[in-house]
This record gives C-alpha cells, structure tokens and sequence, in this order.
C-alpha cells in the first residue's frame, strides 16, 4: 500500500504529535521557574536594604556610644581637677598658717632677746619700780577713804548694780534688761573712780610719783619702737617675713583658681542613645510554590 517514503514520513508525524505535549509542559514550566526567579531577586534585594538599615543603625549607635563615653572622660577629668585643686587649697592653707606662726616665734624669739638686752632691761625695771611706787602710795590712801560718806555711798551702789547685772544673766533676763543693767553697772563704777582718782591726785606724792612712771613707760615705748624698726634689717625676720608673704600669695592664687575651675564647671547632661538594632534570625526570605501551587 505505501511506499518507504510514505511510511517514514507517517511514522514522523506520529512522532511529533506525540512530543508535543511535553514540549509544551516543558516550556510552562520554564515560565513558571522564571517567575520563581524573580521573586527570589526581589527578596534578595529587601534582605539587603534591611541590613544596610541595620548598618546605619549600628554606625549611630556606636557614635553615640562614643560621645558618651567622650562626656563620661571630660566629667571625669573635671572631677579630678576639682579634686587636686581642693587638696591644693588645703596644702596652701596650711603651708600658710604654719608660716605665719613661724612669723610671729620669730618676732617673738628676737622680742625676748631684746628685752634681754643691758639698756632694755633697766628701761624695764625703772616702770616696773616706777609702778610699785605710784601703787605703795595710792593703795593707803584709797583704803583711809572707806571713812568718807560719799566714797561708801558710791562703793555700794557699785556693787548693788553688779550684782544686778549678774542676777539677771542667771535668771535668764531679757537682752534688753541685762544691757540696761550694765550700763548702769559701769556707770557707778566711773563714778567710784572719779572719787578715788580725786582724792590720790591731790596727793603731791603721788603726782610725784606718777610723773615718773608716765616718764618710765614713755622710754620703754620709745626703745621698743626703735628696736621693732630695726627688725626690717634682721635676716631671720626677713627670711620669716619672705616665707610668711610668699605662703599667702599661694593661699591667694589657690583660692583663685578653685573658685575659676567652679565657676567654668559645665552642668553635668545626659545625652540618650538610640538602642542597637535587634537582629532577627528568621528568614525573610518567601517560600516558592511548587508546579502544581505546593511550597517547596
């Protein structure tokens, strides 16, 4: 019936027909994986933008972490300056103290050994006999005037306002009544004086005698005065002088520069730090379906 050709061109056909389904499902399912393909990018692409988010995040919070810390040295260092210049303060302040009472021994050591000296000393001893004359001769008179009405009048109105004073400071009187009280204390004391100074003035001895004391006290106060003078030139006194100085200009620049570095202090500020970025370790990325619509 048919010929070679005709069979072979037959059995072709037959071929092909059959190959065309599968071709056709061949190619579907490229379409498909396609698809699948560019879902895949677009969530590469999503995880990528959330890891440079999470960079960035990273990178403030780091500068952040530093500025802190930044802060946290200087208020440190602040403190630590406050600290040293405190204790600087102290050492000044007593290094000064300790150099004025210094000062003063020395003026004092120098004082003795001058009062000690020949022409101080008898200046020293003729007040000093001057004043026990002047007291041999008041001390009798004042006692013989205990016979004299007025002398005894104003002695107990003396002693009546003393006592006065003294009743009301222990019964806790008021201020007011105290002051008025010694007031009137001192007072009747002047008043006493008055009398007594009256009645030994009028004593030729004892003008006498007190022309020479005033005379003894002036040479002593004179002699004194000389001698302070020629302390500027004494090298202990100025080597004493010198440190005493030099320890309160220390004191000065110390106390200074404490209430310099309070006054630049800056207050103290909390600077709030964004939270570090939390990682999730779930996948982001989309399960793909399958060719017949399942989840692979």
């Amino acid at each position: 019936m048919f010929n070679g050709m005709q069979k072979f061109l037959i059995v072709s056909g037959i071929c092909a027909v059959a190959a065309a389904p599968s071709l056709a499902g061949h190619h579907g399912g490229d379409g498909h994986g396609a698809n699948n393909g560019g879902k895949g990018a677009n969530v590469d692409n999503s995880n990528n933008n959330n890891n440079n988010n999470n960079n960035g995040s990273e990178e403030i919070f780091r500068e952040q972490r530093a500025a802190k810390q930044a802060q946290q040295d200087a208020a440190n260092a602040e403190a630590k300056s406050q600290a040293d210049s405190q204790a600087a303060l102290v050492a000044a302040r007593t290094e000064s103290t300790k150099a004025e009472a210094e000062f003063k021994d020395v003026v004092t050591q120098l004082t003795k050994e001058f009062d000690a000296s020949h022409e101080m000393a008898a200046a020293l001893a003729n007040q000093k006999s001057a004043q026990e004359a002047v007291d041999g001769l008041t001390k009798p008179l004042i006692a013989n005037m205990a016979s004299r009405p007025d002398y005894v009048a104003a002695l107990k109105e003396k002693d009546a306002a003393q006592a006065k004073v003294k009743s009301l400071r222990e019964s806790n009187g008021s201020s007011q009544m105290v002051s008025d009280a010694a007031k009137d204390a001192m007072a009747t004391g002047t008043r006493l004086s008055a009398i007594e100074t009256e009645a030994v003035s009028a004593n030729p001895e004892v003008a006498a005698g007190r022309a020479k004391l005033v005379a003894a006290t002036a040479n002593v106060a004179q002699m004194r005065q000389k001698f302070l003078d020629t302390l500027k030139s004494n090298p202990q006194w100025i080597a004493a002088k010198q440190k005493m100085d030099d320890s309160k200009a220390a004191l000065a620049q110390a106390q200074k520069s404490t209430v310099g570095i309070a006054q630049h202090t800056p207050a103290k500020t909390d600077t709030p730090m964004t939270p570090p970025p939390t990682h999730n370790s779930t996948s982001t990325t989309q399960p793909s379906k399958g060719l017949f619509g399942g989840t692979n």
